[in-house]
């Protein structure tokens, strides 16, 4: 009993000792703030009628002045749909942005049946007749879309609303342009004047159509087409090779494709074009930051940074790619900067916490997670990351609280489950410890540290059968780790085979692993 009980005893410490590590869940880097999932009140599509005008003189295209009409009736349609959308999204808890309104509004709707156009023409003087096209259109917006966002990623949020705001941005410069040409053609009174306004109409229809190309492409990477975003990018720049937006838009969905070569090669022509565009600084570093190329990564946050003092997220990310350097302090004083412009930014008290935590600061970190929670209540990563912090300060059960919750949130946590497990091990409670694993294992079946501690839970409760086949599945997981032998070897000692056990330590010390 002797020799068994030291037996045991090795193996737990394989347990608390051995490597098998409480993973920190991090938030990514993005580009904005916004609040992820919460549950209560029912989906619903909503239609809407929208209403939309433009008009044309002599020197404008008909299809284009249509098209606007169209667009402008699309517009008071979605914004309608956004005074809904807000209300529904503080019922759920969901404090959203007028800009992450609008980016949802913008690329969530469906145009039902067809436009209805009305054609009225207007003889302003004997030399001017302005055409007025109005059209109305109907259009579904679906509510469910705020609980897609709120569980979306944070820098494809970020990347979402940066692209809708640069569509809106372009779109108003272009009808800008078109007023001033119509005034200009008001007033045109030499043959001269009207070439020259003919010439300078049809190069704002090329940047209306272009434009288009723009949004259709945003719709498309909203969805999660990166493909087919790229396509519709690529016929916008054949329109115009100098258009900054498409570019920048191209690159993120390259991001998104894991194509880093291309998307840094898009940002390089932004800031080729334009070298004060902060955020091609930002999203370059991004794709440095994907390609563990840190140190490149900081450089260009920093830039950004440099053009944009107030640039939040560029400190955000920049404190992230510190924490990736295991640089805590420098992390936690870009976090803190990122708070100071921002004092609801979730995702930086979250990520604070972690850099804490990494400190062995888990006081701190636990204030940090606690903020965080208070300004997104239904986060299940944060409940998780603070579950660990009370785990390393031992208090157990509210660690176990902390991953109950995360796990009703994201029933696919198997992570929350693992360390769950583990709490339970600490207790002895061996039965609950294998549960959990057990429930790792199924969601992620090839989570080996699961099958190494649900070997050793199993082990301690004397079920050496069960404990035997686990190792074995860590040993063809790790075939040259010398750790797993050695455990086996102490499982075939449990057992009273001796000889099997000798002939695992042998293999364990060969391996450089020694007990």
């Amino acid at each position: 009993m002797y020799i068994n009980k030291m037996i045991r005893q090795s193996i737990l410490a394989s347990v608390m000792c051995g490597g098998l590590i409480i993973v920190p869940a991090f938030y990514p880097p993005n580009i904005n703030l916004a609040m992820p999932l919460i549950s209560v009140a029912h989906a619903e599509v909503r239609m809407y009628t929208g209403v939309g005008e433009d008009y044309s003189n002599q020197y404008e295209s008909q299809e284009i002045a249509k098209q606007r009409a169209r667009r402008n009736a699309i517009k008071n349609a979605t914004e309608q749909a956004g005074v809904y959308l807000r209300t529904y999204a503080q019922s759920i808890n969901g404090n959203l942005s007028d800009d992450e309104i609008s980016a949802i509004t913008s690329n969530n709707y469906e145009v039902v049946g067809d436009v209805k156009y009305d054609k009225t023409v207007n003889q302003l003087s004997n030399t001017v007749t302005v055409i007025v096209w109005k059209a109305t259109v109907k259009v579904n917006v679906d509510n469910a879309e705020v609980r897609a966002w709120l569980n979306r990623d944070a820098q494809i949020r970020a990347n979402i609303v940066n692209q809708n705001n640069a569509a809106a941005q372009a779109a108003a410069e272009n009808d800008r342009k078109i007023e001033d040409l119509r005034k200009r053609a008001e007033t045109a009174t030499t043959d001269s004047e009207r070439t020259a306004i003919q010439a300078e109409y049809e190069q704002a229809d090329n940047e209306f159509v272009t434009n288009l190309l723009l949004e259709e492409g945003n719709k498309l990477y909203y969805q999660g087409d990166y493909n087919g975003a790229i396509a519709k990018y690529n016929e916008a720049l054949q329109l115009n090779s100098n258009f900054t937006f498409a570019y920048n838009n191209r690159g993120n969905a390259y991001s998104n494709l894991r194509n880093y070569t291309a998307a840094i090669a898009d940002f390089n022509k932004v800031i080729s074009l334009n070298p004060n565009d902060d955020y091609a600084y930002n999203n370059r570093g991004l794709a440095y930051a994907d390609l563990k190329n840190y140190t490149a990564a900081i450089s260009d946050y920093t830039k950004a940074i440099t053009i944009n003092p107030d640039m939040a997220e560029a400190y955000y990310n920049r404190g992230i790619a510190y924490q990736n350097m295991q640089q805590y302090n420098e992390a936690i004083a870009n976090y803190n900067k990122a708070i100071a412009i921002n004092p609801n930014y979730v995702e930086a008290y979250s990520n604070r916490g972690l850099a804490y935590a990494d400190l062995k600061n888990y006081t701190q970190a636990i204030a940090d997670y606690m903020k965080a929670l208070t300004l997104n209540p239904n986060d299940a990563m944060t409940y998780y990351n603070r579950g660990n912090a009370r785990f390393d300060l031992q208090q157990y059960n509210e660690a176990i609280a902390d991953f109950n919750k995360a796990i009703e949130l994201n029933p696919q946590y198997f992570e929350a489950y693992y360390n769950r497990g583990l709490i339970y091990h600490t207790l002895k409670d061996y039965n609950k410890a294998v549960a959990d694993f057990s429930k790792a294992i199924e969601l992620d079946p090839n989570y080996v540290v699961a099958y190494n501690n649900r070997a050793i839970a199993y082990a301690m409760s004397g079920n050496l059968e069960a404990a035997l086949k686990d190792m074995n599945k860590v040993i063809e997981f790790r075939p040259n780790d010398g750790k797993p032998y050695h455990l086996r070897g102490l499982i075939y000692q449990m057992m009273g085979d001796n000889a099997r056990a000798e002939i695992d330590f042998a293999k364990a010390r060969e391996l450089g692993y020694n007990g």
